[in-house]
């Protein structure tokens, strides 16, 4: 299978994902580096938010901000801002959320991982801020169990935080859950495609499933395709994600439509300035 054939057959399978309308539920606004990136793939301060395991992948330090831009209701709004700071497995984080309505919130995270690229663990604590104050932790375990398969666990939201629902505007409890996952690297890692479902912490229910498609482009570029849907597909929604790796910055640009709003559109850009470390050996 040549890498056009199997990018075609990925990205059919994404689009056929969110063919369908979209029905509002429950959510909570992200922060915006985890709208888009798979648990598999987090791998630098973004991974803070998405699986803190990948915090331990890369020797680096970094600085960066990011932004959304929503569209509700054919009305264009800034609707989050963020910042990140990580060194050595260490990250901090900061989401402005602006909810319709003129109401805001504010989400921190401190996050570590620990290990290297055969094994990783890692933790992330979060405070919420806005209306009410809650927290709330993510662990996770991330390894590579041949040179082409990766796999994760993630358990987010430990504590079950209360904060205010997106669509309908009310606090509500948030359960946690956790997020097996795999990827597979195919053509030297320039192909990676990867899986994962979101299941409820007593395993009695899928929340939703989100499969994607990661390809290099060359000269540094990467195209991520994503999609989310409900187990019995009456929600589906996907992400686009084209990001520039150079040796000093790490630049994205996404266009969302998530899975659980199909009236929300999104455009959101996030960008580091990234700073090499020296590797450490293990002994």
């Amino acid at each position: 299978m040549t890498i056009r054939t199997a990018l075609r057959v990925a990205a059919g399978a994404l689009v056929w994902a969110a063919a369908c309308t979209r029905q509002a539920t429950a959510q909570l606004y992200p922060a915006q580096p985890a709208r888009y990136l798979l648990t598999t793939e987090a791998a630098d301060a973004r991974a803070l938010w998405v699986n803190p395991a990948g915090l331990a992948r890369r020797p680096e330090a970094s600085i960066g901000g990011d932004a959304t831009v929503d569209r509700t209701s054919g009305t264009l709004r800034l609707s989050q801002v963020g910042l990140s700071l990580q060194s050595r497995g260490l990250a901090f984080g900061w989401s402005r959320n602006s909810y319709p309505g003129g109401l805001s919130a504010s989400s921190y995270a401190l996050g570590v991982g620990f290990g290297d690229e055969a094994l990783s663990v890692g933790a992330t604590r979060h405070w919420y801020r806005g209306g009410r104050s809650a927290t709330a932790w993510d662990v996770a375990v991330r390894a590579r169990t041949t040179p082409a398969v990766d796999v994760s666990v993630v358990w987010r939201l430990i504590g079950s935080p209360v904060m205010r629902d997106t669509v309908f505007h009310v606090f509500r409890t948030w359960p946690s859950s956790i997020v097996p996952a795999a990827s597979l690297r195919l053509f030297g890692g320039r192909l990676r495609l990867a899986a994962e479902a979101e299941v409820e912490s007593r395993l009695s229910h899928v929340r939703e499933v989100r499969t994607g498609v990661a390809l290099a482009l060359g000269g540094g570029f990467d195209l991520t395709l994503r999609g989310d849907f409900s187990p019995s597909f009456d929600r589906r929604g996907f992400a686009f994600a084209l990001s520039w790796d150079r040796t000093r910055s790490r630049t994205a640009l996404t266009t969302i439509l998530p899975a659980d709003a199909g009236s929300l559109d999104a455009v959101g850009a996030t960008g580091f300035l990234v700073s090499a470390l020296p590797t450490r050996r293990l002994r």
